[in-house]
């Protein structure tokens, strides 16, 4: 018999509902594991069973809500203005879609928490000086596919940093983290446009040819200082 307490050790369901009535059903979790041939990991546990698209305005509700918004320093507007475009932090296009989202030192928090942000014309996305943690996941190069600078910089996020971005992704900023480890993937979309990653001031404990394995060949700035990094850099490098 499967014993569930080992597989998910607390599960908070978090819920939006768009217009067509199709619910997006997320989770805080604490654990992970196996269920049956099944990996359960905060990264499938978000996957929304749905046919319908979200609008922007729902996506940022979701997101305000699986960051406990209600205790955001600054939350103006949200959820009161019709308009999501007069949100706090949030800037449009001229078609009402979202295209930045500055949340800076305001107070987000989440526990171990996976978030899908898929805000299709997005290029900018500051979430540093928060209380995120968990695992930075590489659902970032699924859902924002025009993403072009993402900073998570001092905030609680740990284990594994994966370096998989959207194709439009050109700076990266995970530093002063809790990361214990990270890499480029082989696959990854931003192989070409990345230019600055930044990951010093982490817990990063590992060699140096693991983090030089898929590099992007026109990355110009690699930060990683303050962390434990051992071994001979590659020749030629």
């Amino acid at each position: 018999m499967l014993d569930l307490k080992k597989i998910i050790a607390e599960i908070l369901p978090l819920k939006v509902t768009n217009v067509h009535g199709a619910t997006r059903q997320g989770v805080l979790i604490i654990g992970m594991g196996r269920i049956g041939n099944i990996a359960v990991s905060p990264e499938n546990c978000l996957r929304a069973a749905s046919p319908f698209s979200f609008t922007d305005k729902e996506e940022l509700t979701f997101f305000y809500k699986t960051t406990l918004g209600e205790h955001w320093f600054n939350s103006d507007g949200w959820l009161d203005d019709e308009n999501h475009c007069n949100w706090f932090g949030v800037t449009c296009n001229d078609n009402g879609l979202v295209i930045e989202l500055n949340l800076r030192n305001n107070n987000l928090t989440g526990v171990k928490l996976f978030f899908r942000l898929e805000l299709p014309e997005l290029t900018w996305l500051d979430l540093a000086e928060n209380n995120l943690s968990g695992t930075a996941y590489s659902g970032v190069a699924l859902f924002l596919r025009k993403l072009v600078h993402i900073d998570l910089s001092n905030n609680e996020f740990s284990g594994y940093a994966d370096m998989t971005f959207s194709p439009s992704t050109v700076h990266a900023n995970y530093s002063h983290n809790k990361f214990t480890s990270a890499g480029f993937n082989g696959f990854n979309a931003a192989y070409e446009s990345m230019r600055v990653v930044d990951l010093s001031s982490n817990r990063i404990n590992q060699a140096v040819s693991k983090l030089f394995d898929n590099i992007p060949p026109n990355l110009e700035q690699l930060i990683l200082s303050d962390n434990n990094i051992r071994g001979a850099l590659p020749d030629p490098f």
